[in-house]
């Protein structure tokens, strides 16, 4: 896929997300709960970065009703373009995890990722990640749409050092169901993995400022 068709699709997805985030506030607040967001019944921001977690995880989890947000708004049959309903196909797929820059291709604007729960590599597009090979070993909780041939990211990035992997992967082991079944299906118990990722980076995460994609119709 060529920079211009990702560039498009990038468009369409924010376009098309804010149409599907029509979320009771009910949902919200339980959100914002589970993500410390919450004070009393206020909702507190330290900046639009806590603004796009909570809109991710109200999105795409689960958040203590049964089917996702994405899955309502599929079942509902909105009319779509071409290009938004392959788009919602990608979405209902999405993959969440915590994932190694194992390398930077800026040339083709791509970057691999190792995912470190399941050890499978996925490639994607991504113009802020691919522009500088240094970022090669670090360390992301992000999630992956599939488009086409690739995949982009929903646009949460928690990003961490590479001496943070031990520690990180401890802190996902804890909160598994337990260790044969952690091998065995990489689930996560009670505590989401999304939300034992934010807890992490509160702690121990990197200020990481990519392109957003606003921007991307301005880059040569």
């Amino acid at each position: 896929m060529d920079i211009d068709k990702y560039r498009e699709f990038r468009v369409v997805y924010m376009d098309l997300t804010s149409r599907i985030f029509k979320a009771p506030k009910g949902d919200l607040k339980r959100a914002a709960k589970r993500l410390n967001l919450l004070h009393e019944d206020t909702f507190v921001f330290d900046d639009d970065e806590e603004v796009n977690w909570l809109t991710d995880f109200v999105l795409y989890e689960k958040n203590g009703r049964t089917d996702r947000l994405i899955d309502r708004f599929k079942r509902e049959g909105h009319q779509l373009s071409m290009m938004e309903s392959q788009l919602l196909d990608s979405v209902i797929l999405n993959k969440s995890s915590l994932y190694e820059i194992v390398e930077v291709i800026p040339e083709a604007n791509t970057v691999v990722l190792l995912d470190l729960i399941s050890k499978e590599e996925f490639e994607i597009m991504d113009i802020g990640l691919s522009s500088n090979s240094a970022f090669v070993g670090y360390l992301l909780f992000t999630r992956l749409i599939p488009i086409e041939e690739t995949n982009m990211t929903s646009g949460i990035l928690l990003v961490f050092t590479s001496d943070k992997k031990l520690m990180l992967y401890n802190a996902i082991r804890k909160r598994s169901i337990g260790r044969r079944k952690f091998k065995a299906k990489n689930r996560i118990s009670r505590k989401t993995l999304f939300e034992k990722m934010v807890d992490c980076y509160r702690k121990y995460g990197e200020v990481f400022h990519t392109i957003k994609p606003s921007e991307y119709q301005n880059m040569s």
